[in-house]
């Protein structure tokens, strides 16, 4: 079964951008393990996870380096709001077109970073009612998981990060896996 692992960034207020990132990162290996031991290997000793926004310059190259040499690819939604668009709204948006996208390439489980419970169940009622009208198919499974205990997770944290960094003039890091993304875009 193909997988999918989703994380986000939220750019409301954060550098003047009213940006809202949802990145999944599929691995087309089956050898996911060898994976995680690579990106185990980036995180900091001190740190529960990787995580690009604590990361310096230095460390986010090494980072889109081992993700540009990992047998991986990414679907990336992006999209920009009115100002006064709440986070929420932009991920329920971007959820919604990412998922239909993952379910049209044959993703059948997907694993999104757990937000806490409130955020949690919010997801999956929106993803049952998505699951209702069909624009998933009853069959995906959808799971939250702890960042700090799946490393695959890490992936699409540092795409999102990326993606952030060229809207703020930096495309250098974006470059390592631009490659690799299949691009939605939304009043981009």
């Amino acid at each position: 079964m193909v997988t999918a692992y989703i994380d986000e960034s939220g750019g409301s207020g954060k550098e003047s951008l009213n940006v809202y990132i949802l990145a999944a990162t599929i691995p087309l290996t089956d050898d996911t393990d060898r994976c995680r031991d690579r990106l185990r290997a980036l995180k900091p000793t001190e740190a529960r996870k990787l995580h690009w926004y604590r990361a310096n310059d230095l460390d986010r190259t090494r980072i889109v380096q081992t993700i540009a040499d990992l047998d991986v690819m990414h679907v990336v939604v992006e999209s920009v709001e009115p100002p006064s668009t709440r986070d929420e709204r932009h991920r329920r948006l971007c959820l919604r077109m990412l998922l239909a996208r993952l379910d049209q390439m044959g993703v059948g489980d997907v694993v999104m970073e757990s937000r806490g419970p409130g955020s949690n169940h919010r997801d999956r009622t929106m993803i049952n009612t998505m699951r209702v009208d069909r624009t998933i198919s009853a069959g995906m499974e959808v799971s939250h998981r702890d960042g700090p205990f799946e490393p695959l997770l890490w992936i699409p944290d540092a795409v999102c990060g990326a993606v952030v960094d060229r809207r703020l003039g930096r495309p250098h890091f974006l470059s390592h896996v631009q490659e690799t993304i299949e691009w939605i875009t939304r009043g981009v």
